[in-house]
C-alpha cells in the first residue's frame, strides 16, 4: 500500500466515524435540552404549587412554616390527631398524636 492509499484509507475511515458520531451527538444535544426544559417547567410548577398553598394556610401556619419548613393541622373529627406537612420528596405529612406538655408525642 503507497502513502497516497494510506493517507485515502485513513481519510475514508475519519469519514465514517464522524458520519456515525455526528448523529449520537445531535441525539445528546436534543437529550440534554429536553431534560433541561423538564427541569425549567418542573421547577415553576413547584413553585406555583407552594404560592397556591400559602394562600390557603392560616397566618399562624404560615408563619409556621416559614419559620421551620412545615406546618400542623388538627384533625377535623377528633380534634386530637395532628398532621405534620412539609415539603419534601420522602413524603408530605406525619401524623402525631395528641399534645402532651406542649410537645407532639
Amino acid at each position: 500500500m503507497t502513502l497516497e492509499e494510506a493517507l485515502l484509507f485513513t481519510a475514508f475511515v475519519l469519514v465514517l466515524i464522524l458520519c456515525a458520531a455526528l448523529p449520537c451527538l445531535a441525539l445528546a444535544e436534543i437529550v440534554a435540552r429536553y431534560s433541561a426544559y423538564l427541569a425549567r417547567h418542573r421547577l415553576k410548577a413547584e413553585q406555583r404549587a407552594v404560592t397556591l398553598l400559602k394562600d390557603w394556610l392560616s397566618p399562624e401556619q404560615l408563619s409556621q412554616y416559614e419559620r421551620d419548613g412545615h406546618f400542623e393541622v388538627v384533625g377535623c373529627h377528633s380534634g386530637r390527631e395532628r398532621w405534620r406537612v412539609r415539603l419534601s420528596p420522602l413524603g408530605p405529612a406525619r401524623r402525631y398524636g395528641r399534645r402532651q406538655g406542649g410537645r407532639l408525642s
